[in-house]
């Protein structure tokens, strides 16, 4: 500032910008739930904003915590921008069993003579997501009717999530 005898002085104002608000991630994708026979979907590349950082990184991690019947898988978007503020978003994808097995081979129906019986025959089964399927079986019920009766067994195929499917002959 001068003033009109020529006198003048400086003053210097320091600013000191100080950058405290973290990067913004956009697009983060929702919570899923998969049966365990899908695919889980493709990984996304997410990007980040920042009002001081034109170019924030934004890195990628994925983990999975076993549960038996439902897995959670875990993936985590972190953009940190270059004062260290940083951005975490995740996905968690719950990945379960809700389908019963099916058998892949039942034994036929059949009609027989009473002295021609066959023994109980050994179904086989199968699951989208496990690969021990058991098999029980309930035993059989005996209907009479007109000249014989009607001989109907039954088994069980239950996965390890306890999902089941009856079958009989």
């Amino acid at each position: 500032a001068t003033d009109n005898c020529g006198n003048s002085t400086v003053i210097w104002v320091v600013v000191r910008i100080i950058d405290t608000t973290p990067p913004v991630i956009a697009n983060a994708p929702a919570d899923i739930t998969l049966d365990c026979s899908d695919l889980l979907p493709p990984v996304i590349l997410l990007s980040a904003t920042d009002l001081c950082d034109l170019n924030v990184e934004v890195g990628y991690n994925q983990t999975t915590q076993e549960n038996g019947c439902t897995d959670l898988v875990i993936r985590t978007w972190t953009a940190t921008d270059d004062c260290g503020n940083t951005d975490v978003v995740t996905q968690t994808i719950t990945v379960t069993d809700n389908f019963a097995p099916f058998f892949t081979y039942v034994p036929a129906n059949i009609t027989v003579e009473c002295d021609e019986i066959p023994a109980v025959g050994t179904p086989e089964a199968s699951d989208n997501c496990d690969n021990s399927v058991t098999i029980n079986y309930l035993g059989q019920t005996q209907q009479d009717q007109d000249c014989g009766y009607l001989l109907v067994r039954r088994w069980s195929a239950t996965d390890d999530c306890g999902n089941s499917k009856l079958a009989t002959q």
